[in-house]
């Protein structure tokens, strides 16, 4: 028989019935207000999407929830999203509803005039035909006889395409819901009729493709007057989940069929009839006791789903919007302001655009450039290219005794004249000078290319990021931009020349070419002055001193040519031609703006409008009202969110004629051990962690008793210094019982027979105090006790959290078992202890790479892993890693 309701606890449950009604619509209405702002096209916003094939009674159940005639019919009826909105209003106001799409809204004042008003905002949108869009239509019901809920219908799946409609209409249908249903903010309601395998159903295998898990699918069944004999027991069995599991289970319902409609029964009626088979059904009748069957209860089912599901993606639907509101900022201060109409207006906006283009190419010249990126600066990059050519000199300055030596002997061996040994050719020391001298002006006009090639790349860059959105001053800018740098490679060029015709010319000042000789003449070995003959040895000596003189003068005239030029030069002729622009042209001609840009200047601008007014709608909604605003729907607070997840927590929800209520009992809460290793990040329990996982676990209703080893601390740090004190020694579970608030037990009292579950925050404690990995890595040992917990409790079948640095554990007693610290590389920083996943494969673990906002469950081993503070991250994302880790873990408990 169905639940009924004590005259006894009916006070009470009138005031649960009124706390519902007061809460429960404010918090659809939150989601409400965003998707009418528009703002679904930019985040993701929880919903419920009703998927089916065709002809699988869809929009019957539609019909049935919202009590007016929905369009209905053979082939596709739904042809855009439509967006159900149900509101529940007292008995003593008129039914109204609203049907909105694009910029056009309809006021409704009758049930009869839907389904006309649906069909003609589907062809407005989609055409004529049967064609499909995924622009979506509003219809918003205000009736006593209503749930509090919306719901998004979409076109249910054709296979074959018939009649006018296109060859590729399956493609377009799949296209349209795989948009809602791929979403994890969505939950899928898959409708599909009971006369069926539902395992052939096209919807429930789209639903598990997006959701493998089945972890937003609802399943329901329809039509079931129409299950042959026989096949009563399977149908008993798919709503009972033992046939394709799904994580929130099926209903089943009888709606109108079209008999019923022929016979002109009105929904009223229907429901009555819909509970009467129900109730009479020998097979089905057990459905409806165990509330799994009937419209109505279907309905409280849908509230009560979508309310959870608000309140559990609200949190990050926050973090949905702060992170596209950072971006669009960005994006449209990228683009810059639009371009005035006012004419002088207009030249002052082509002055600032020129000046700020200026700007930069004065930060190149004094290498004093914005950096926005991971780029160096471009004197960065030319210095690069001014000390490989130092290293061509020096190695040929190098290169060059032995090389001299070879040639001397070659050149008194075949032209030596009247001289003496030892008599010095001067000739022959001007020719072999000509001739390196010569080797070495091709690499100096190569590095005039390569840093030509730096300037030029970047300041087309440049000139593209400030110009971009303007083609035609973008192009005028181009010609200077080319002709002057040309201009000014070809005088560096000829510069280049003439500097190595110059040096052709043997000369140096006699004091230093003295000075360097004399440095040659020292430095050769003994082994070198017998090695050859006077004559040569003298010559080579002379010529190792002069290259060094004319290394050091082009190692500097070179790079002093380069800069002048293309660097100092070339850029201030170019910011020269750029002022002269302003008044040669025409800022309006100029200033000629790309359609792309301007729309996309405009979609921005609507998009930051649209994220602004849902930001101050979640702002105005996590902050408790007061007054007469407590009753409004833009005063719901996060806290109250919380309220209403417990309170469907407490109760069940009956909704019929009106709004009916029964008790429940709460469930006992999981009982578990959490395990400190002193009090301290550096020689103990990271503090945060620890606090993190107590107020999870209140809030999850676990009964917590701490623990910890009575052993002395591996050593202790001073955290003011980050240094050990090498005079203290403390008791690790004395310094934890400053976390446990004194109530604290040794490790060695805790047994598995008494808990659900064990977690073990981090902190360097579980690396130092609670094994020695902190010292000995893959080969550490973990305290006996410790030890002993985890092989228990892992025994016993019962979950075990770990987070932080604290999985080692886990990976050095259980063999084979699958764990998270987070990423497997540094990231510059992020992830500074990245290294342990390599010590945590070692041990023979599994390592799984993880954000830190999550947790990673090992399904075999019941183990439950978070990185929190093994990220440098904010303190905000480590706590919701932590939450997820611990709602994991009383998960697995089945507490």
């Amino acid at each position: 028989m169905s639940p009924r309701v004590s005259s006894k606890g009916g006070n009470a449950i009138s005031g649960l019935n009124q706390h519902y009604e007061e809460k429960v619509r404010p918090c659809i209405d939150l989601v409400d207000s965003l998707r009418s702002l528009g703002v679904e096209k930019d985040l993701n916003l929880p919903a419920i999407a009703v998927i089916g094939d065709q002809s699988s009674g869809k929009s019957s159940v539609l019909e049935a929830l919202s009590g007016v005639a929905l369009p209905r019919g053979t082939g596709i009826v739904t042809r855009c999203p439509l967006v159900l909105k149900l509101k529940k209003i007292t008995k003593d106001n008129n039914w109204h509803g609203f049907l909105s799409y694009k910029d056009q809204i309809k006021q409704l004042k009758d049930p009869a005039e839907i389904e006309n008003a649906v069909l003609n905002a589907q062809t407005a949108l989609a055409g004529k035909g049967e064609g499909i869009s995924h622009e979506m239509i509003t219809l918003e019901i205000h009736s006593s006889d209503v749930p509090d809920l919306t719901l998004i219908d979409l076109p249910g799946i054709a296979r074959v395409a018939t009649g006018n409609q296109p060859k590729d209409i399956e493609k377009q249908i799949k296209d349209v819901i795989e948009k809602f249903i791929k979403r994890q903010e969505t939950i899928s309601l898959v409708v599909v009729p009971a006369n069926i395998d539902i395992a052939t159903t096209e919807a429930l295998q789209m639903a598990s493709k997006v959701d493998s898990t089945g972890q937003r699918t609802l399943g329901i069944l329809t039509k079931p007057d129409l299950v042959d004999k026989g096949m009563e027991e399977t149908v008993v069995r798919t709503v009972n989940n033992q046939v394709i599991q799904l994580k929130k289970g099926y209903m089943i319902v009888k709606c109108r069929g079209q008999q019923d409609i022929n016979e002109k029964l009105d929904l009223v009626k229907a429901l009555e009839k819909e509970r009467r088979f129900f109730d009479e059904h020998s097979h089905f009748r057990c459905l409806l006791e165990e509330g799994k069957a009937t419209i109505p209860l279907l309905a409280e089912r849908l509230t009560k789903e979508l309310v959870e599901h608000i309140t559990k993606t609200l949190p990050q639907l926050q973090k949905q919007l702060e992170m596209k509101l950072e971006k669009t900022t960005e994006d449209l201060r990228a683009l810059g302001d639009g371009v005035p109409t006012d004419e002088h207006e207009k030249t002052n906006f082509l002055i600032t655009k020129i000046r700020q283009f200026i700007d930069a190419l004065e930060g190149i010249k004094k290498a004093e450039e914005d950096l926005r990126s991971s780029d160096m600066r471009v004197f960065t990059k030319v210095r690069k290219e001014f000390n490989r050519w130092k290293t061509v000199l020096d190695a040929k300055t190098i290169n060059t005794e032995e090389t001299l030596r070879d040639e001397v002997e070659e050149y008194v061996r075949t032209r030596r004249g009247r001289e003496l040994p030892g008599f010095v050719n001067y000739r022959t020391f001007e020719n072999i000078v000509k001739k390196h001298i010569e080797e070495l002006e091709e690499p100096a006009l190569k590095l005039l290319k390569d840093v030509t090639d730096i300037v030029h790349s970047c300041v087309n860059r440049i000139v593209s990021s400030h110009f971009k959105a303007f083609s035609h001053l973008l192009r005028a800018s181009k010609d200077p931009i080319e002709d002057f740098l040309d201009e000014q490679f070809q005088k560096a060029e000829e510069k280049i020349h003439s500097q190595f015709k110059m040096e052709r010319i043997v000369y140096s000042q006699d004091h230093l070419y003295s000075k360097k000789l004399d440095t040659v003449k020292q430095s050769l070995t003994v082994g070198q002055r017998q090695f050859v003959s006077a004559d040569v040895r003298e010559m080579a000596q002379h010529l190792t001193a002069y290259f060094m003189i004319t290394s050091d003068r082009l190692a500097n005239q070179v790079p002093l040519i380069v800069q002048y030029h293309i660097l100092d030069q070339y850029i201030s002729q170019l910011q020269n031609a750029m002022l002269a622009m302003i008044g040669r042209n025409n800022p309006g001609m100029l200033l000629q703006e790309d359609s792309d840009v301007a729309r996309k200047r405009r979609e921005l601008k609507e998009r930051l409008e649209r994220l602004k007014s849902a930001g101050k709608v979640l702002s105005n909604n996590s902050e408790e009202g007061s007054g007469s605003s407590a009753h409004s729907s833009m005063s719901f607070s996060l806290r109250t969110m919380f309220a209403l997840r417990s309170l469907f927590r407490t109760a069940h929800f009956r909704y019929a004629a009106a709004a009916q209520f029964h008790a429940s009992s709460n469930c006992s809460g999981a009982k578990v051990a959490v395990v400190l290793s002193g009090c301290g990040v550096y020689d103990g329990t990271e503090i945060h962690e620890a606090s993190a996982i107590l107020v999870h676990l209140s809030r999850g209703g676990a009964e917590v008793q701490m623990f910890a080893p009575d052993v002395s601390q591996m050593h202790v740090i001073d955290h003011g210094k980050g240094q050990p004190a090498e005079t203290e020694s403390r008791n690790v579970l004395s310094e934890s019982a400053r976390i446990a608030r004194g109530n604290i037990t040794d490790l060695a009292k805790l047994s598995a027979s008494n808990h659900d579950a064990v977690i073990f925050p981090g902190g360097f404690g579980a690396a130092k105090n609670l094994s020695t990995f902190a010292v000995d890595g893959k080969d550490c040992k973990v305290n006996k006790d410790v030890e002993r917990v985890l092989k228990d409790f892992h025994k016993a079948g019962k979950p075990i959290g770990l987070c932080c640095i604290s999985p080692v554990l886990a990976a050095r007693v259980l063999p084979g078992v699958d764990v998270t610290v987070g990423h497997e590389e540094e990231e510059g920083g992020k992830w500074p202890y990245a290294g342990t996943t390599q010590a945590i494969t070692a041990l023979g673990a599994k390592h799984t790479v993880k954000e830190v906002t999550e947790a990673h469950v090992d399904q075999k081993n019941k183990v439950v892993t978070t990185p929190a503070f093994m990220c440098e991250t904010k303190l905000h994302l480590i706590f919701d890693g932590i939450g997820a880790m611990v709602r994991d873990v009383l998960k697995l408990s089945g507490k």
